[in-house]
């Protein structure tokens, strides 16, 4: 698994596909992910992959935030106001199911294939499910903004 250094970086978003597996809890975790791939810099081409999750509010509220920031809407921070309300209004009807036994997304979540987005992203230490770190390191995607927020 790739793990980028610290940084911000520019994405190229691949093909995405759903996903269901078990949590450490042995409860159904289930989302859509998403290949990303390094537009440009010293890591150009380099490909990582970002999970969204739905089964929990919170879950729910990173995809959004992801997915406003690939289609040009600005999340969180200045100039966000209203934006939430417009991307809700410009894509309500959309097709946005998907079925994680098969591995299928609606059109809009494909509608991503291709855009580019910037991700900030940081590094953490990795930990078993005990908590205690292996020695490995982890991918932290800390935020995601349009490419026009630049």
């Amino acid at each position: 698994m790739v793990v980028l250094p610290k940084g911000t970086y520019e994405f190229i978003v691949g093909e995405p596909k759903s996903f269901i597996r078990k949590n450490s809890k042995n409860e159904d975790s289930y989302g859509v992910r998403y290949p990303l791939t390094v537009a440009d810099g010293e890591k150009k081409g380099t490909r990582i992959t970002y999970s969204t999750y739905y089964q929990s509010e919170g879950g729910r509220g990173m995809a959004k935030q992801f997915l406003m920031a690939v289609f040009g809407y600005k999340a969180r921070g200045e100039g966000s106001q209203g934006e939430e309300e417009r991307f809700n209004n410009d894509f309500r009807g959309q097709d946005w199911s998907f079925d994680p036994e098969e591995g299928a997304v609606g059109d809009a979540f494909r509608a991503v294939v291709g855009q580019r987005v910037i991700g900030i992203l940081d590094v953490q230490p990795a930990k078993d499910r005990d908590g205690n770190e292996t020695g490995q390191e982890n991918q932290q995607f800390v935020s995601w903004l349009p490419i026009s927020a630049q």
